[in-house]
């Protein structure tokens, strides 16, 4: 590790060396070996950027604590460096969508560095989302059912710490029966969501309930 460098761009020496900064952090040598191919890196996504299939994250460092006996707990004794330090891609969503969790911890390949300044590592992943997860949702449009008709409300879908949206106007994904149903009223609420094939997010469970009284 070495203390600052003059400016983002990395610093190229014999033999494939390569030094990168990282912000605030300072820099990492970084070396690339014809047989090997570029560096591993270990990032912890902490936000989401504006596009699609891209994330904010924490390079993890160190030497990990890891043990056999004792249960997986991420990051393992590694390092957060805490700092914006990664541009995380991943490569399962050419298409739309953030289908990766916050806080999530992933291993992916150094592909070089972003342009802005200060640079970051733009780190390489390929990770399918959670096939089902925990989402809060807000009631944000649609209609209740009656007698011959199922309701039709839709949801903002935000992450479980309400701190990132990730879709809105959203519908249930499965069928409702005819008649009334109530939305749930307490805050926060919660669902479970997943996202298709097509990077679209779907509302599997809003907490809604049918109505005990006869639609009118």
């Amino acid at each position: 590790m070495v203390g600052a460098m003059p400016h983002a761009d990395p610093l190229v020496g014999g033999g494939d060396l390569q030094v990168a900064a990282f912000g605030s952090m300072g820099a990492v040598a970084m070396h690339r070996d014809q047989s090997q191919g570029w560096r591993m890196l270990i990032a912890r996504i902490t936000a989401f950027e504006a596009g699609a299939g891209k994330y904010a994250a924490h390079l993890l460092a160190g030497d990990s604590t890891a043990t056999a006996g004792a249960n997986l707990s991420l990051p393992e004794g590694l390092t957060d460096t805490r700092n914006n330090n990664t541009l995380l891609v991943n490569m399962a969503e050419v298409g739309g969508g953030h289908q990766l969790t916050l806080q999530s911890v992933h291993c992916g390949i150094l592909a070089g560095m972003t342009a802005e300044n200060p640079a970051r590592a733009i780190m390489l992943v390929h990770a399918s989302g959670p096939v089902l997860q925990p989402v809060q949702v807000i009631k944000d449009g649609g209609t209740d059912g009656t007698q011959t008709t199922p309701a039709t409300w839709t949801y903002t879908l935000l992450t479980i710490d309400a701190s990132d949206t990730y879709a809105t106007e959203t519908p249930l994904a499965r069928p409702r029966p005819v008649g009334s149903s109530i939305p749930p009223s307490a805050h926060p609420a919660y669902g479970l969501a997943f996202v298709d094939a097509g990077g679209t997010w779907r509302l599997w469970d809003a907490g809604e309930v049918p109505a005990t009284t006869p639609c009118s």
